[in-house]
């Protein structure tokens, strides 16, 4: 992991105004969660700041796929908004279905 950003690098290249540096930073964030989960909280933290769809897709996806009960607040708040687009409201829907089948 010596040749691999840190965690804190990634967490910056979500700063990036570039949509696709910021997908990056989440793809690399979500691979390193089950080794380090702290990457979970900085895609957390960063989902109300993020404005391109497919990195919100992504951040949900990964909260979800990683099971991260933290955020199943965030991801309810998200599913239930009306201004919500239709695909991000059902992926955040099945990251809740994901994280509530891990506490049950």
């Amino acid at each position: 992991m010596a040749d691999q950003p840190s965690i804190k690098g990634l967490a910056n290249r979500l700063k990036l105004p570039q949509p696709m540096a910021r997908r990056i930073a989440i793809a690399d964030l979500s691979r390193r969660a089950e080794h380090e989960p702290e990457t979970l909280e900085v895609l957390l933290a960063h989902l109300p700041r993020e404005t391109d769809h497919k990195a919100l897709l992504k951040i949900v996806e990964a909260l979800g796929e990683h099971r991260f009960a933290p955020a199943a607040t965030a991801l309810t708040a998200l599913r239930d908004n009306s201004d919500t687009a239709v695909d991000l409201a059902h992926a955040a829907t099945i990251a809740l279905d994901r994280i509530e089948k891990r506490a049950g």
